[in-house]
């Protein structure tokens, strides 16, 4: 008996091993860019973009794609994406430089994004740039963003092929407006309505000094940008082939006033079932055989 009961045990510890597994493989949610002091001067224009914690003691630490773990990639079985396999849990997001930052839909928004020390310079306007994708020979990889269309990606890489479409994309938020920090939109006294986004353009409404925005006109980001800020949702990675692949991902500025960051490099494993379920049937199936072996 006690040696059936140590084998239990011991079978008991595994599958808490494989539990614990699948519930660390990956790690969700947001991935903050940002700047690190590259050149000893204290944060500010010339010093590098990086991937940083954003708060806490550990606040302006480097994170390393290696902290996000293994991202698994799962099963579409409806919609655009059908058929192909799907990881969403990661959101990269540019630090807010100001306190001004209206989050809302620019009618009933009254919240405002913190400040981070972390931020990039005003006026910077933050990428991502994504290379070096590795997997299956001829598996691809694409990223879709639900901002421009929800039925195709945006780019597609063929491993060992050629990559299609545009490999960089944004994080600082163009379509933001920046308020004052203490009062809501203004009303549009013709109508009786909160201005909305399309509303606010550099030479109409009269609007009130403290009001600013990041692409008033839509004619481009490079210039018209006030706040590097940008927290875009809506935005998934798939794969076509079951197997493991690899890619870089390279914060840019493109207003110059940052050097590029070192590469974040994120592991997605494409299964052809979540990951954590088949981790999780395989602990069930050993604690079965542990009580066939015990009752025999």
């Amino acid at each position: 008996m006690k040696h059936h009961t140590s084998k239990l045990i011991c079978t008991a510890g595994a599958v808490a091993a494989m539990l614990s597994l699948a519930a660390s493989s990956a790690q969700a949610g947001h991935v903050y860019a940002g700047l690190i002091d590259s050149n000893g001067g204290g944060l500010g224009t010339g010093d590098a973009l990086s991937f940083v914690v954003n708060t806490g003691t550990a606040g302006g630490a480097v994170v390393t794609g290696a902290s996000q773990g293994v991202q698994a990639m799962t099963p579409v079985l409806v919609g655009a994406q059908s058929g192909l396999y799907l990881s969403s849990d990661i959101s990269f997001t540019a630090l807010a430089g100001t306190g001004r930052i209206w989050n809302g839909n620019g009618v009933t928004g009254t919240a405002y994004r913190a400040e981070s020390l972390y931020a990039a310079n005003a006026g910077a306007f933050i990428t991502l740039l994504m290379t070096n994708v590795t997997g299956p020979t001829g598996g691809q990889f694409s990223f879709w963003d639900d901002e421009f269309s929800t039925v195709a990606p945006q780019v597609t890489f063929t491993i060992g092929g050629a990559t299609g479409g545009n490999s960089t994309f944004n994080l600082t938020d163009r379509t933001l407006i920046i308020g004052n920090g203490t009062a809501p939109l203004l009303v549009n006294p013709n109508t009786g309505v909160p201005y909305s986004f399309a509303d606010y353009a550099p030479t109409t409404n009269g609007l009130s000094a403290g009001f600013t925005w990041n692409d008033a006109d839509g004619s481009g980001p490079s210039t018209t940008v006030t706040d590097p800020y940008g927290h875009l949702h809506g935005r998934s990675w798939t794969a076509s082939v079951e197997g493991t692949y690899t890619v870089d991902y390279i914060i840019r500025d493109t207003s110059g006033q940052h050097g590029d960051s070192a590469p974040f490099t994120v592991t997605y494993s494409a299964v052809p079932e979540p990951a954590s379920v088949v981790l999780i049937g395989s602990a069930i199936g050993l604690l079965a055989l542990a009580r066939r072996r015990r009752a025999a």
